[in-house]
């Protein structure tokens, strides 16, 4: 699906019937600081959605740190101690054309009414076949 450029990918801990746009926050020096308009985010890239499909607070609940710019994947080490192979998400598929592509720099679209996905399905943190290097 990812290679037909005719989708975009949200990855969630959390089963969602409807999206709701959610205000995202950048964290700077230890603050969180509101990035844009409250929007649905969503990712061209596939292993995106299936990371934060899996790191989240769900299969993090001592807390966790992460990060990934769509081509590149890194969480602490104390995040990555506490996925299991039972660690789980869903990653849900949307039209692209229902998007528009955020102006970043990074592979990224959002969306700023609500939706409901074409479909979704289940991942597990078995699913991950690509690094996720340390921070």
């Amino acid at each position: 699906m990812e290679q037909t450029d005719k989708y975009v990918f949200h990855g969630s801990g959390s089963e969602i019937e409807i999206f709701e746009p959610q205000q995202a926050y950048t964290r700077v020096d230890g603050v969180d600081i509101p990035d844009g308009d409250p929007a649905i985010f969503a990712s061209s890239k596939l292993n995106y959605a299936i990371f934060m499909a899996i790191i989240n607070m769900k299969n993090c609940p001592k807390g966790y740190r992460s990060s990934s710019d769509g081509r590149e994947f890194k969480a602490t080490a104390e995040t990555l101690k506490q996925l299991t192979p039972g660690a789980n998400g869903f990653v849900y598929v949307f039209n692209k054309s229902d998007f528009k592509e955020r102006a970043n720099g990074e592979e990224e679209s959002m969306r700023h009414e609500s939706i409901k996905p074409l479909f979704s399905y289940k991942v597990t943190f078995s699913d991950i076949d690509f690094p996720i290097h340390q921070l």
